[in-house]
């Protein structure tokens, strides 16, 4: 449920979109892994499609990492870089070696 009392106002408010309610804070907050967004529909934190990409709460919308050796690391929370040998597979959901030049 993501509509609360707000003594301030003296009446039931709703977060806002992408916003869940707190009852530890006792406010709104983002969902604490960034590449998740609050989803009314399922009453819960949702992941950004791609594992390439983060929640940005400024422009509210899923965002790419940046560049294309870049993952979203769920451990870590936040965008990382595969070394400098390699680049993200989305197939493959992990970074792999760039191909041999000759």
């Amino acid at each position: 449920q993501n509509d609360y009392f707000s003594e301030g106002d003296n009446k039931c408010v709703s977060c806002p979109q992408y916003q869940k309610y707190s009852r530890f804070d006792k406010e709104c907050i983002w969902c604490q892994i960034t590449n998740e967004y609050y989803d009314d529909d399922q009453d819960r934190c949702v992941a950004c499609d791609s594992t390439t990409q983060y929640f940005n709460t400024t422009t509210t919308k899923c965002t790419e990492c940046g560049t294309k050796n870049q993952y979203f690391d769920t451990d870590d929370n936040q965008c990382t870089y595969c070394n400098e040998f390699y680049i993200y597979s989305k197939d493959a959901v992990n970074c792999i070696q760039c191909a041999q030049r000759n």
